[in-house]
Protein backbone atom coordinates (compact mmCIF):
# COMPACT_ATOMS: atom_id res chain seq x y z
CA UNK A 1 0.00 0.00 0.00
CA UNK A 2 2.73 2.47 0.96
CA UNK A 3 4.47 1.91 -2.40
CA UNK A 4 1.30 2.82 -4.28
CA UNK A 5 0.30 5.85 -2.26
CA UNK A 6 2.69 8.40 -3.84
CA UNK A 7 0.95 7.89 -7.19
CA UNK A 8 -2.38 8.77 -5.57
CA UNK A 9 -1.30 12.09 -4.01
CA UNK A 10 -1.46 14.13 -7.26
CA UNK A 11 -5.02 12.96 -7.84
CA UNK A 12 -6.28 14.61 -4.69
CA UNK A 13 -7.22 18.30 -5.17
CA UNK A 14 -5.40 20.85 -3.07
CA UNK A 15 -8.62 22.49 -1.97
CA UNK A 16 -12.37 21.64 -2.07
CA UNK A 17 -13.03 23.88 -5.09
CA UNK A 18 -10.30 22.20 -7.10
CA UNK A 19 -12.13 19.03 -8.09
CA UNK A 20 -13.34 19.32 -11.69
CA UNK A 21 -12.21 15.75 -12.28
CA UNK A 22 -14.61 14.61 -9.56
CA UNK A 23 -17.51 16.68 -10.92
CA UNK A 24 -17.46 14.50 -14.02
CA UNK A 25 -18.36 11.55 -11.80
CA UNK A 26 -21.62 13.07 -10.52
CA UNK A 27 -23.57 9.90 -11.30
CA UNK A 28 -21.36 7.95 -8.88
CA UNK A 29 -21.49 10.15 -5.79
CA UNK A 30 -21.53 7.27 -3.32
CA UNK A 31 -18.63 5.54 -5.03
CA UNK A 32 -16.48 8.68 -5.01
CA UNK A 33 -17.34 9.31 -1.37
CA UNK A 34 -16.42 5.79 -0.38
CA UNK A 35 -13.13 6.03 -2.29
CA UNK A 36 -12.26 9.23 -0.47
CA UNK A 37 -13.20 7.78 2.91
CA UNK A 38 -11.13 4.71 2.11
CA UNK A 39 -8.13 6.81 1.14
CA UNK A 40 -8.54 8.89 4.29
CA UNK A 41 -8.58 5.80 6.46
CA UNK A 42 -5.50 4.42 4.70
CA UNK A 43 -3.65 7.69 5.07
CA UNK A 44 -4.58 7.95 8.75
CA UNK A 45 -3.53 4.38 9.43
CA UNK A 46 -0.20 4.86 7.71
CA UNK A 47 0.42 8.04 9.67
CA UNK A 48 0.22 5.93 12.83
CA UNK A 49 2.72 3.37 11.50
CA UNK A 50 5.17 5.65 9.68
CA UNK A 51 8.42 6.73 11.32
CA UNK A 52 9.41 9.35 8.75
CA UNK A 53 8.36 12.96 9.60
CA UNK A 54 8.24 13.86 5.88
CA UNK A 55 6.06 10.90 5.02
CA UNK A 56 3.78 11.65 7.97
CA UNK A 57 3.33 15.23 6.76
CA UNK A 58 2.50 14.10 3.22
CA UNK A 59 0.04 11.51 4.48
CA UNK A 60 -1.59 14.02 6.83
CA UNK A 61 -2.06 16.51 3.97
CA UNK A 62 -3.62 13.87 1.72
CA UNK A 63 -5.77 12.60 4.58
CA UNK A 64 -7.18 16.08 5.18
CA UNK A 65 -7.94 16.58 1.47
CA UNK A 66 -9.77 13.28 1.11
CA UNK A 67 -11.74 13.84 4.29
CA UNK A 68 -12.77 17.39 3.29
CA UNK A 69 -14.08 16.23 -0.07
CA UNK A 70 -15.79 13.00 1.01
CA UNK A 71 -18.90 14.59 2.62
CA UNK A 72 -19.60 16.49 -0.60
CA UNK A 73 -20.30 13.19 -2.31
CA UNK A 74 -22.01 11.18 0.42
CA UNK A 75 -24.04 13.78 2.34
CA UNK A 76 -27.11 13.01 0.22
CA UNK A 77 -26.98 9.40 1.40
CA UNK A 78 -27.68 9.56 5.17
CA UNK A 79 -26.71 5.99 6.08
CA UNK A 80 -23.28 6.17 4.46
CA UNK A 81 -22.73 9.67 5.80
CA UNK A 82 -23.69 8.65 9.35
CA UNK A 83 -21.38 5.64 9.34
CA UNK A 84 -18.43 7.70 8.14
CA UNK A 85 -19.20 10.42 10.69
CA UNK A 86 -19.31 7.87 13.49
CA UNK A 87 -15.94 6.53 12.42
CA UNK A 88 -14.36 9.96 12.71
CA UNK A 89 -15.98 10.88 16.01
CA UNK A 90 -15.92 7.68 18.08
CA UNK A 91 -12.21 7.92 18.87
CA UNK A 92 -11.28 4.47 17.57
CA UNK A 93 -8.56 5.65 15.20
CA UNK A 94 -6.09 2.81 15.72
CA UNK A 95 -3.88 2.04 12.74
CA UNK A 96 -5.06 -1.55 12.28
CA UNK A 97 -8.71 -0.49 12.14
CA UNK A 98 -7.87 2.37 9.73
CA UNK A 99 -5.95 0.15 7.34
CA UNK A 100 -8.56 -2.61 7.37
CA UNK A 101 -11.43 -0.16 6.92
CA UNK A 102 -9.60 1.67 4.15
CA UNK A 103 -8.98 -1.49 2.17
CA UNK A 104 -12.58 -2.58 2.67
CA UNK A 105 -13.90 0.83 1.52
CA UNK A 106 -11.79 0.75 -1.63
CA UNK A 107 -12.95 -2.79 -2.44
CA UNK A 108 -16.54 -1.66 -1.91
CA UNK A 109 -15.94 1.31 -4.18
CA UNK A 110 -14.60 -0.94 -6.93
CA UNK A 111 -17.76 -3.05 -6.79
CA UNK A 112 -19.97 0.05 -6.70
CA UNK A 113 -18.17 1.57 -9.66
CA UNK A 114 -18.89 -1.48 -11.77
CA UNK A 115 -22.54 -1.45 -10.69
CA UNK A 116 -23.21 2.22 -11.45
CA UNK A 117 -20.98 2.82 -14.46
CA UNK A 118 -23.66 1.79 -16.92
CA UNK A 119 -26.30 3.92 -15.20
CA UNK A 120 -24.15 7.03 -15.11
CA UNK A 121 -22.76 6.76 -18.62
CA UNK A 122 -26.22 6.44 -20.20
CA UNK A 123 -27.59 9.53 -18.50
CA UNK A 124 -27.93 12.71 -20.47
CA UNK A 125 -29.21 16.23 -20.05
CA UNK A 126 -30.96 17.49 -23.18
CA UNK A 127 -32.23 21.00 -23.91
CA UNK A 128 -34.64 22.42 -26.45
CA UNK A 129 -33.83 26.09 -26.92
CA UNK A 130 -35.13 28.64 -29.42
CA UNK A 131 -32.33 31.21 -29.20
CA UNK A 132 -33.90 33.96 -31.31
CA UNK A 133 -32.51 34.70 -34.73
CA UNK A 134 -30.10 37.57 -35.35
CA UNK A 135 -32.15 38.75 -38.35
CA UNK A 136 -33.83 41.52 -36.33
CA UNK A 137 -30.92 43.14 -34.49
CA UNK A 138 -32.25 46.67 -34.91
CA UNK A 139 -35.73 45.69 -33.75
CA UNK A 140 -34.41 43.69 -30.79
CA UNK A 141 -32.34 46.60 -29.46
CA UNK A 142 -30.99 45.65 -26.01
CA UNK A 143 -31.96 42.05 -26.72
CA UNK A 144 -30.03 41.73 -29.98
CA UNK A 145 -27.73 38.73 -30.33
CA UNK A 146 -24.55 40.76 -29.94
CA UNK A 147 -25.74 41.85 -26.49
CA UNK A 148 -26.81 38.33 -25.49
CA UNK A 149 -24.20 36.01 -26.92
CA UNK A 150 -21.63 36.08 -24.12
CA UNK A 151 -24.34 35.57 -21.51
CA UNK A 152 -25.79 32.67 -23.49
CA UNK A 153 -22.39 30.99 -23.60
CA UNK A 154 -21.93 31.55 -19.85
CA UNK A 155 -25.36 30.09 -19.04
CA UNK A 156 -24.97 27.03 -21.24
CA UNK A 157 -21.45 26.43 -19.92
CA UNK A 158 -22.76 26.65 -16.37
CA UNK A 159 -25.57 24.15 -16.93
CA UNK A 160 -23.33 22.01 -19.13
CA UNK A 161 -26.02 20.05 -21.04
CA UNK A 162 -24.99 17.00 -23.04
CA UNK A 163 -27.16 17.90 -26.04
CA UNK A 164 -28.69 21.23 -27.08
CA UNK A 165 -31.42 21.04 -29.71
CA UNK A 166 -31.50 24.64 -30.91
CA UNK A 167 -33.91 26.52 -33.13
CA UNK A 168 -33.77 29.76 -35.12
CA UNK A 169 -30.01 30.34 -35.05
CA UNK A 170 -28.47 31.66 -38.25
CA UNK A 171 -24.97 30.83 -39.49
CA UNK A 172 -22.99 33.40 -37.52
CA UNK A 173 -24.77 32.44 -34.29
CA UNK A 174 -24.15 28.74 -34.86
CA UNK A 175 -20.50 29.49 -35.58
CA UNK A 176 -20.15 31.67 -32.49
CA UNK A 177 -21.56 29.01 -30.18
CA UNK A 178 -19.48 26.34 -31.87
CA UNK A 179 -16.34 28.42 -31.28
CA UNK A 180 -17.11 29.47 -27.69
CA UNK A 181 -18.87 26.46 -26.13
CA UNK A 182 -15.95 24.35 -25.02
CA UNK A 183 -16.17 20.66 -25.85
CA UNK A 184 -19.14 20.85 -28.24
CA UNK A 185 -19.65 20.20 -31.91
CA UNK A 186 -22.86 20.54 -33.89
CA UNK A 187 -24.87 18.79 -36.58
CA UNK A 188 -27.37 20.30 -39.01
CA UNK A 189 -28.00 22.45 -42.03
CA UNK A 190 -30.20 25.44 -42.68
CA UNK A 191 -33.66 25.78 -44.11
CA UNK A 192 -32.56 27.22 -47.48
CA UNK A 193 -29.99 24.48 -47.92
CA UNK A 194 -27.16 27.03 -47.65
CA UNK A 195 -25.62 29.18 -44.93
CA UNK A 196 -28.01 32.05 -45.53
CA UNK A 197 -30.84 31.16 -43.19
CA UNK A 198 -31.98 29.52 -39.96
CA UNK A 199 -30.70 26.23 -38.57
CA UNK A 200 -32.12 23.67 -36.17
CA UNK A 201 -28.56 22.83 -35.12
CA UNK A 202 -27.95 20.08 -32.58
CA UNK A 203 -24.94 20.75 -30.33
CA UNK A 204 -23.45 17.75 -28.55
CA UNK A 205 -20.51 16.91 -26.30
CA UNK A 206 -17.85 15.45 -28.53
CA UNK A 207 -16.15 13.57 -25.69
CA UNK A 208 -19.39 11.75 -24.82
CA UNK A 209 -20.92 10.93 -28.21
CA UNK A 210 -20.03 9.75 -31.67
CA UNK A 211 -22.35 10.68 -34.54
CA UNK A 212 -23.67 7.59 -36.34
CA UNK A 213 -25.91 9.26 -38.92
CA UNK A 214 -28.04 12.34 -39.49
CA UNK A 215 -29.74 14.62 -41.97
CA UNK A 216 -32.02 17.61 -42.40
CA UNK A 217 -35.49 17.31 -43.96
CA UNK A 218 -38.05 19.94 -44.92
CA UNK A 219 -41.53 20.08 -43.45
CA UNK A 220 -43.33 20.08 -46.78
CA UNK A 221 -44.88 17.78 -49.36
CA UNK A 222 -41.32 17.29 -50.69
CA UNK A 223 -39.20 16.70 -47.56
CA UNK A 224 -36.00 16.02 -49.49
CA UNK A 225 -36.17 19.27 -51.46
CA UNK A 226 -34.11 22.09 -49.87
CA UNK A 227 -35.99 25.34 -49.23
CA UNK A 228 -39.37 23.75 -50.00
CA UNK A 229 -42.34 25.43 -48.30
CA UNK A 230 -45.16 23.25 -47.04
CA UNK A 231 -48.88 23.90 -47.25
CA UNK A 232 -49.77 27.38 -45.90
CA UNK A 233 -46.43 28.06 -44.17
CA UNK A 234 -44.78 31.45 -44.55
CA UNK A 235 -41.21 30.09 -44.59
CA UNK A 236 -39.39 26.84 -45.29
CA UNK A 237 -39.35 24.78 -42.10
CA UNK A 238 -36.99 21.96 -41.21
CA UNK A 239 -36.22 19.10 -38.86
CA UNK A 240 -32.61 18.05 -38.23
CA UNK A 241 -31.97 14.58 -36.85
CA UNK A 242 -28.84 12.89 -35.55
CA UNK A 243 -28.18 9.42 -34.19
CA UNK A 244 -25.67 9.57 -31.34
CA UNK A 245 -23.71 6.71 -29.81
CA UNK A 246 -22.48 6.88 -26.23
CA UNK A 247 -18.73 6.40 -26.41
CA UNK A 248 -18.66 4.64 -23.05
CA UNK A 249 -21.33 2.01 -23.64
CA UNK A 250 -22.28 1.99 -27.33
CA UNK A 251 -25.91 2.80 -26.52
CA UNK A 252 -27.77 4.84 -29.16
CA UNK A 253 -30.12 7.80 -28.92
CA UNK A 254 -31.69 9.70 -31.82
CA UNK A 255 -32.37 13.42 -31.39
CA UNK A 256 -34.57 15.57 -33.63
CA UNK A 257 -34.66 19.37 -33.51
CA UNK A 258 -37.48 21.16 -35.33
CA UNK A 259 -39.22 24.52 -35.67
CA UNK A 260 -42.83 24.67 -36.89
CA UNK A 261 -44.19 27.61 -38.86
CA UNK A 262 -45.59 30.56 -36.93
CA UNK A 263 -48.23 31.45 -39.53
CA UNK A 264 -49.53 28.31 -41.24
CA UNK A 265 -52.10 26.50 -39.09
CA UNK A 266 -52.47 23.73 -41.65
CA UNK A 267 -48.68 23.52 -42.00
CA UNK A 268 -48.28 22.90 -38.28
CA UNK A 269 -50.85 20.09 -38.35
CA UNK A 270 -49.28 18.44 -41.40
CA UNK A 271 -45.78 18.88 -40.02
CA UNK A 272 -46.81 16.94 -36.91
CA UNK A 273 -47.97 14.02 -39.04
CA UNK A 274 -44.82 14.16 -41.15
CA UNK A 275 -42.58 14.06 -38.09
CA UNK A 276 -44.53 11.20 -36.54
CA UNK A 277 -43.94 9.17 -39.70
CA UNK A 278 -40.28 10.21 -39.70
CA UNK A 279 -39.87 8.94 -36.14
CA UNK A 280 -41.37 5.62 -37.25
CA UNK A 281 -38.91 5.35 -40.14
CA UNK A 282 -35.96 6.18 -37.88
CA UNK A 283 -37.07 3.49 -35.45
CA UNK A 284 -37.12 0.97 -38.27
CA UNK A 285 -33.67 2.01 -39.46
CA UNK A 286 -32.19 2.19 -35.94
CA UNK A 287 -34.36 -0.22 -33.92
CA UNK A 288 -32.11 -0.12 -30.85
CA UNK A 289 -32.28 3.68 -30.57
CA UNK A 290 -34.93 5.61 -28.65
CA UNK A 291 -35.96 8.90 -30.28
CA UNK A 292 -36.17 12.30 -28.60
CA UNK A 293 -38.10 14.99 -30.47
CA UNK A 294 -37.28 18.55 -29.39
CA UNK A 295 -38.52 21.80 -30.80
CA UNK A 296 -40.45 25.01 -30.97
CA UNK A 297 -43.80 23.71 -32.19
CA UNK A 298 -45.53 27.13 -32.12
CA UNK A 299 -48.47 25.33 -30.55
CA UNK A 300 -49.59 25.00 -26.97
CA UNK A 301 -50.47 21.52 -25.77
CA UNK A 302 -53.98 22.20 -24.47
CA UNK A 303 -56.74 21.25 -26.92
CA UNK A 304 -54.37 21.37 -29.87
CA UNK A 305 -54.36 19.06 -32.89
CA UNK A 306 -50.58 19.32 -33.31
CA UNK A 307 -49.96 17.94 -29.84
CA UNK A 308 -52.70 15.31 -30.17
CA UNK A 309 -51.24 14.07 -33.46
CA UNK A 310 -47.83 13.53 -31.93
CA UNK A 311 -48.88 12.09 -28.57
CA UNK A 312 -51.90 9.87 -29.36
CA UNK A 313 -52.70 6.98 -31.66
CA UNK A 314 -50.33 4.55 -33.33
CA UNK A 315 -46.69 5.54 -32.89
CA UNK A 316 -47.53 8.07 -30.20
CA UNK A 317 -44.66 9.91 -28.53
CA UNK A 318 -44.55 10.61 -24.81
CA UNK A 319 -44.17 14.04 -23.23
CA UNK A 320 -41.09 14.16 -20.98
CA UNK A 321 -42.72 16.94 -18.95
CA UNK A 322 -45.59 14.63 -17.99
CA UNK A 323 -43.55 11.55 -17.15
CA UNK A 324 -40.53 13.06 -15.38
CA UNK A 325 -40.08 12.00 -11.78
CA UNK A 326 -39.57 15.67 -10.90
CA UNK A 327 -40.62 18.96 -12.53
CA UNK A 328 -39.30 22.45 -11.96
CA UNK A 329 -40.72 25.62 -13.50
CA UNK A 330 -39.22 28.32 -11.28
CA UNK A 331 -42.75 29.43 -10.43
CA UNK A 332 -43.60 30.20 -14.07
CA UNK A 333 -46.81 28.48 -15.22
CA UNK A 334 -47.36 30.08 -18.60
CA UNK A 335 -45.99 29.79 -22.11
CA UNK A 336 -42.32 29.14 -22.82
CA UNK A 337 -42.43 32.08 -25.25
CA UNK A 338 -42.25 35.43 -23.46
CA UNK A 339 -41.03 37.98 -26.06
CA UNK A 340 -38.07 39.05 -23.90
CA UNK A 341 -40.39 40.07 -21.06
CA UNK A 342 -39.65 36.98 -19.01
CA UNK A 343 -41.92 36.37 -16.05
CA UNK A 344 -43.59 39.76 -16.65
CA UNK A 345 -45.10 38.50 -19.90
CA UNK A 346 -48.89 38.27 -19.79
CA UNK A 347 -49.87 38.06 -23.48
CA UNK A 348 -51.95 35.38 -25.13
CA UNK A 349 -50.63 35.73 -28.69
CA UNK A 350 -47.24 34.84 -30.05
CA UNK A 351 -46.07 35.60 -33.56
CA UNK A 352 -48.46 35.14 -36.48
CA UNK A 353 -51.30 32.80 -35.57
CA UNK A 354 -49.65 31.30 -32.50
CA UNK A 355 -51.94 31.22 -29.44
CA UNK A 356 -50.17 31.11 -26.10
CA UNK A 357 -53.09 30.71 -23.68
CA UNK A 358 -55.36 27.79 -23.03
CA UNK A 359 -58.46 28.07 -25.18
CA UNK A 360 -60.79 27.02 -22.37
CA UNK A 361 -59.47 29.57 -19.87
CA UNK A 362 -57.46 32.26 -21.66
CA UNK A 363 -57.34 34.76 -18.80
CA UNK A 364 -56.70 32.43 -15.88
CA UNK A 365 -53.15 31.94 -14.66
CA UNK A 366 -52.46 28.19 -14.39
CA UNK A 367 -51.73 27.00 -10.86
CA UNK A 368 -50.01 23.69 -11.66
CA UNK A 369 -46.86 22.86 -13.55
CA UNK A 370 -48.79 20.95 -16.19
CA UNK A 371 -46.98 22.59 -19.09
CA UNK A 372 -50.15 22.88 -21.17
CA UNK A 373 -49.22 26.35 -22.42
CA UNK A 374 -45.67 25.43 -23.39
CA UNK A 375 -44.89 25.74 -27.10
CA UNK A 376 -41.39 24.27 -26.66
CA UNK A 377 -41.50 20.54 -25.97
CA UNK A 378 -39.36 17.47 -25.51
CA UNK A 379 -41.14 14.28 -26.57
CA UNK A 380 -39.72 10.79 -26.77
CA UNK A 381 -40.37 7.21 -27.74
CA UNK A 382 -38.59 4.06 -26.64
CA UNK A 383 -36.51 1.89 -28.92
CA UNK A 384 -38.45 -0.38 -31.21
CA UNK A 385 -36.30 -3.43 -30.49
CA UNK A 386 -35.24 -4.77 -27.13
CA UNK A 387 -35.74 -3.09 -23.79
CA UNK A 388 -34.03 0.25 -24.40
CA UNK A 389 -36.24 2.80 -22.68
CA UNK A 390 -36.13 6.50 -21.92
CA UNK A 391 -36.65 7.32 -18.25
CA UNK A 392 -37.09 11.07 -17.62
CA UNK A 393 -35.67 12.00 -14.24
CA UNK A 394 -36.32 15.74 -14.15
CA UNK A 395 -37.89 18.22 -16.56
CA UNK A 396 -37.43 21.96 -16.14
CA UNK A 397 -38.20 25.35 -17.58
CA UNK A 398 -35.08 27.49 -17.21
CA UNK A 399 -36.06 31.08 -16.39
CA UNK A 400 -32.55 32.44 -15.70
CA UNK A 401 -31.62 35.97 -16.69
CA UNK A 402 -28.25 37.06 -18.02
CA UNK A 403 -25.80 39.10 -15.89
CA UNK A 404 -27.25 42.17 -17.61
CA UNK A 405 -30.69 41.36 -16.22
CA UNK A 406 -32.03 40.69 -19.73
CA UNK A 407 -33.10 37.26 -20.97
CA UNK A 408 -31.03 34.92 -23.15
CA UNK A 409 -33.87 34.64 -25.67
CA UNK A 410 -37.53 35.40 -26.23
CA UNK A 411 -38.21 31.77 -25.26
CA UNK A 412 -37.44 29.99 -22.02
CA UNK A 413 -35.47 26.83 -22.73
CA UNK A 414 -36.86 23.51 -21.58
CA UNK A 415 -34.58 20.72 -20.44
CA UNK A 416 -34.89 17.11 -19.40
CA UNK A 417 -32.46 14.86 -17.60
CA UNK A 418 -33.02 11.28 -18.74
CA UNK A 419 -31.58 7.83 -18.31
CA UNK A 420 -31.40 5.57 -21.33
CA UNK A 421 -32.10 2.22 -19.66
CA UNK A 422 -31.13 -1.01 -21.39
Amino acid sequence: VSCGLPSLWPLLPTRPGDHQWLARMKSSHVTVGVVLIGLNMLFFGLIRTSTSPVTKQQLLSSSIRSRVLAPKFISKFPRVHLESKNFYTNGRHDSKRCLASGVHSLRTAAIATKAVSHLGSNQLSIWSFNLRSDFNAEKDGEDRWDARKDGVVEMLSRYNPDIIASQELIAQQVTYLGDHLSGYEFEGCCRLGSDADEYCAIFYKKDKFDVVDGDTVWLSETPEEPASIGWDAMYPRIATWSVFKFKSTGALVTVISTHFDHQGIEARKRSAGLLKNMVKRLQEEFPESPVMLCGDFNSIKADNEVYRTLTTGEGALVDAWDTAAEREDGGWKRSTMHKFKGTEFDGCMGDGTVELCRIDEPTIMPTASNGKEHIDWILYTNAKAGQVNVKPLKSSVVIDTLPSGRYPSDHFPVKTDVHIAA
